[in-house]
């Protein structure tokens, strides 16, 4: 019924299916792509925890800094520093927040 033999014409169907010269291009073609698309999301991956740990600094100093100026509007306030060593100290603290 089914007559596999050794030559080309009766080979089973599929028989080295994707090693002939046509194909190869196209397997490097899918390889390369492959690897543009894990870098890809690799960069995107390291780019996401940069941005996380940043925001998290960020927000871990800024409400230090923030409280340094409600003690010195307080003291300001009750009128234990005049208002050029207040602005001195504003001014010190707003250099000191780019730190």
């Amino acid at each position: 019924m089914w007559n596999y033999g050794t030559d080309s014409t009766t080979m089973p169907f599929m028989w080295n299916y994707g090693t002939d010269s046509t194909t190869m291009p196209f397997m490097w073609i899918g390889i390369a792509l492959a690897i543009v698309v894990m870098l890809i999301f690799s960069a995107l991956l390291i780019w996401l925890i940069v941005t996380i740990i940043r925001r998290n600094n960020a927000q871990s100093t800024s409400p230090s800094s923030s409280r340094a100026v409600d003690l010195l509007k307080e003291r300001y306030a009750r009128g234990e520093i005049d208002s050029e060593e207040f602005r001195e100290r504003l001014a010190e603290l707003n250099e000191n927040k780019h730190i």
